[in-house]
């Protein structure tokens, strides 16, 4: 219950734009997290097409990026 009643603020108060340092220091914890989780196995082609497909979808806001 602590842990919501933490959350919810945040989440009324909605999408919060971020400084420079800030955007950085995120892109720098999530390529660390991909880094770890891909340096033993980085898996096949397929999987980093399908990824490169998704974040398509992401950029252009839609599902009707062809497959």
């Amino acid at each position: 219950m602590a842990y919501l009643e933490a959350v919810w603020p945040y989440v009324r108060e909605g999408p919060k734009g971020l400084i420079h340092k800030e955007a950085l220091a995120l892109a720098g914890e999530f390529y660390c997290a991909l880094a770890d989780t891909l340096e033993d196995d980085p898996g096949t082609a397929e999987r980093w097409l399908r990824a490169e497909v998704g974040n398509l979808k992401a950029k252009v806001g839609s599902s009707d990026v062809p497959h």
